[in-house]
């Protein structure tokens, strides 16, 4: 008998499926930080770029890329003195339509004139006023008036040269202020708000780091490449950072406190599911799980698994489900 019953239990062992060594961890809150790094092109916050709105050939230019100028200057000549005096005179044809219309109101209240003749002076001042507008809009492209203040980046026309209407000739950009505009992908743009640090550098200038933050994201996504548009604005008070420059921004998406963060190499794909395997007492279990996000390492677990479930961590590409498992640790 005693032969008979060690048989048994050899074979009882034989037939007994052999535990998976495994090490678990224990599902704790954690904090998340992830980043997003993201190329686009520098500009500057306030900038103007001046035409020529009638054309004609330029007698003089007074500055050069680099130089700085401030807002309301002459910068060039392209025939100015003939839109000068066109502008001269609608601003005075406006003075004198404006006088008129204030005595034809006058004359109206007092009964002396009529509506017709009220809203007939009203509309020479309109019209008077609208042609003032226009040749000082075209007498500061003769002169090349910027609105702003700032630097020269962009000089278009050379002396003697004949612009056609609405030409370039310069731009002008406060440079103190730079703005670096990325396209983030429609599957990526939850996290990033307003007021979040930014992280700008270039590959021209290794080592460097322009500080910035988030200004603004685009509520709407873009029909060409399905991605939003967010804006980073950034001091380049010594004048560094350049317009049309290529810059890299790494922007913070997820600063989360008390989250469920898993290894990302954890992680198992099954046909078109993640899952994970966990220990329940000595058995694997295979937990299917949404992932709401992943930095290098680590991945954000929106779903499928609880605090204080015993995560596999070692093991779990041999273990399935029902396996009996020998934790190690």
């Amino acid at each position: 008998p005693n032969e008979l019953a060690i048989m048994e239990a050899a074979a009882a062992e034989e037939e007994a499926p052999t535990e998976v060594p495994v090490t678990v961890s224990e599902v704790q809150p954690k904090p998340y930080k992830e980043y997003g790094e993201y190329f686009g092109s520098l500009e500057a916050i306030n900038h103007a770029k001046l035409v020529s709105y009638a054309g004609g050939r330029a007698s003089s230019v007074k500055v050069k890329p680099g130089d700085t100028i401030e807002a309301g200057s002459k910068l060039c000549d392209i025939e100015g003195e003939q839109h000068d005096l066109r502008y001269r005179s609608a601003k005075l044809s406006e003075s004198i339509a404006k006088q008129n219309y204030e005595r034809a109101k006058i004359h109206l209240k007092s009964g002396s004139s009529s509506k017709l003749r009220a809203d007939q002076t009203h509309l020479a001042y309109l019209q008077s006023r609208t042609d003032r507008i226009n040749t000082e809009k075209t007498r500061s492209g003769a002169y090349c008036i910027s609105p702003i203040a700032g630097t020269v980046v962009g000089k278009h026309f050379d002396i003697h040269d004949d612009l056609a209407p609405g030409a370039p000739t310069l731009s002008i950009a406060d440079l103190s202020k730079m703005k670096l505009e990325v396209s983030v992908p429609e599957s990526a743009i939850e996290g990033y708000e307003v007021g979040q640090p930014a992280r700008v550098t270039l590959d021209s200038r290794p080592g460097r780091v322009w500080e910035g933050t988030i200004h603004s994201v685009d509520l709407a996504v873009t029909d060409e490449d399905r991605s939003f548009r967010v804006e980073v604005h950034l001091d380049n008070e010594d004048q560094a950072l350049k317009p049309g420059v290529t810059a890299k921004a790494k922007l913070l998406r997820f600063n989360l406190a008390d989250q469920i963060v898993i290894p990302s190499e954890v992680i198992l794909t099954l046909a078109t599911k993640r899952v994970v395997m966990v220990a329940e007492g000595r058995v694997a279990k295979a937990r299917e799980i949404k992932v709401r996000s992943a930095n290098e390492t680590e991945s954000l677990i929106a779903a499928g698994l609880n605090l204080g479930d015993k995560l596999i961590v070692k093991g779990q590409g041999v273990a399935v489900e029902g396996s009996p498992v020998k934790i190690t640790n």
